[in-house]
Order: C-alpha cells, then structure tokens, then sequence
C-alpha cells in the first residue's frame, strides 16, 4: 500500500512539473563565425513571438564572448551575459531573460575565437 501511495505520489508530481520544464524550443539555422571576424548579428524576427530563455552552443573551435544582447522589436536592447568562454562541443547552458518574454528583432554577440578555424554558433530559443 506505501508503495502504491508513493508511486502515485511521485507521477503527479512528475504530470504537474512537465508542462514547466517542457516548453516550444525553436533551434534556429547554426552560423558559421569567422576567426578574422569579432561580431556578428542574427535576425529572430516579430514572427517568432515573445521569448523567455535561450541556449547556444558552439562547433570547431574555443570562442570567447565578449557579450550578447538581444534588441526587442520595441524598447532598449538587453545584454544578457558577461564574458563566457565555450570550447567546441560545449553549451552555454540556460540563459533566461530578464522580465516576461521578450519579441525580439535580433541577437547580437561580440566575440574572439582561439585559433584560425571558423566556429559554428547554434542559438536556440524557448518561446513564451
């Protein structure tokens, strides 16, 4: 009886916790960075709604950003990180945005890459 109690126990806490942690993830086209470049803008687009968190990850080569900010459809843009450094493979974990979800226009980065082989930046987003 205490382990079908428990059981139950623990599903429903699982069915009420999965329509928070799941969400709409859009993983928009990777971009290839250049070594000789230090920035670079990426087009999100009114079509794509609010957005509440973002994540980015990085291929072929270390990169250090230098900063990331999001300019919204309306209003001043957000910087969302200080400096982080990504090797190849890595991911920039959860970033959230500040505030409720945010419809933004593009997202802007400023970084150095190690080396002389290009990177490739995948952004995804979580829509509101």
């Amino acid at each position: 009886m205490k382990k079908s109690i428990l059981l139950l126990s623990t599903l429903i806490c699982i069915l009420l916790a999965a329509p928070a942690m799941a969400g709409p993830w859009k993983t928009m086209d990777p971009i290839r960075l250049s070594a000789q470049d230090t920035s670079a803008t990426f087009p999100v687009g009114e079509k794509m709604g609010k957005i509440d968190k973002l994540r980015f990850s990085v291929e072929g080569a270390t990169v250090q950003f230098e900063s990331l900010t999001l300019v919204p459809i309306k209003g001043d843009s957000i910087d969302l990180r200080h400096p982080v450094q990504l090797k190849s493979g890595e991911s920039s974990g959860l970033v959230n945005i500040p505030g409720t979800g945010v419809t933004v226009d593009k997202f802007r980065i400023k970084y150095r890459i190690t080396g002389d082989s290009p990177a490739t930046f995948t952004l995804r987003l979580k829509l509101d």
